[in-house]
């Protein structure tokens, strides 16, 4: 069983993409860094299905792809673990870690950084 609930940017009665097409985006872009707290893109029902879900980082394109296929399960999860690995999921994930000065997420700091840092640098 494979059920594409939602896989890309579709106006009302289109198709979703491909599961080809989100493989190669997650090549290529970062995924966004806030589904780690929702199940980290990946939830395992006890029955075996495998609900796929989450989206990019620097462009929209929400994926929810349920099923039960092995070699689907398997090809899915290792692409999103990849692009975890990934520098570009690094860096876009940066934002989300707090300042080691001011405690704020890194996002709305105004601490001053050091060149092409994203947090002020460690005082100690």
């Amino acid at each position: 069983m494979r059920e594409i609930i939602s896989n890309g940017s579709t106006t009302a009665g289109q198709a979703p993409a491909s599961v080809e097409t989100l493989l190669e985006l997650m090549g290529r872009e970062p995924l966004d860094a806030t589904f780690e707290g929702y199940g980290n893109f990946v939830e395992r029902d006890p029955t075996g299905t495998v609900l796929f879900f989450g989206n990019f980082a620097r462009r929209s394109h929400v994926f929810n792809i349920l099923t039960d296929e092995p070699e689907l399960i398997a090809t899915l999860t290792a692409a999103i673990r990849n692009n975890q690995a990934g520098e570009a999921y690094r860096d876009a994930r940066a934002v989300y870690q707090p300042c080691v000065r001011c405690g704020k997420l890194a996002m709305f700091c105004r601490c001053p950084r050091e060149k092409g840092a994203r947090h002020a640098p460690d005082p100690r």
